[in-house]
């Protein structure tokens, strides 16, 4: 096993540039990921379907959820960020309209 281990390790893996023509004779191509238009829309429009749910919240409970979806920030630490426990903090994300929100745009 370990003498397979040791050929695996010797060989050096191919490397090919994308600038020079394959066999066809064309240069390879890599998409730019960064760009998507559709993408870039929805986003937009889920930004902004959260922004105005946030606002129909009570204080508080608004300012849990921006920092839970928004901020990314965990229970534990929104209780310390807002000096209250976690099952205040809780108790705020999960009213009435917090789990409408919870529903459509679930924490991933």
């Amino acid at each position: 096993m370990n003498v397979s281990l040791m050929l695996l390790r010797s060989r050096k893996p191919e490397v090919h540039s994308l600038d020079t023509p394959d066999a066809q004779g064309e240069v390879r191509q890599i998409p730019d990921e960064r760009f998507h238009p559709e993408r870039d829309f929805e986003a937009g429009e889920l930004r902004e379907t959260v922004h105005r749910m946030l606002e129909q919240l009570a204080e508080g409970e608004g300012l849990a959820a921006r920092l839970f979806y928004l901020e990314d920030l965990s229970i534990r630490e929104i209780s310390t960020f807002l000096g209250i426990s976690t099952g205040a903090v809780k108790s705020r994300l999960f009213t009435r309209q917090g789990r409408n929100c919870n529903r459509r745009y679930p924490k991933r």
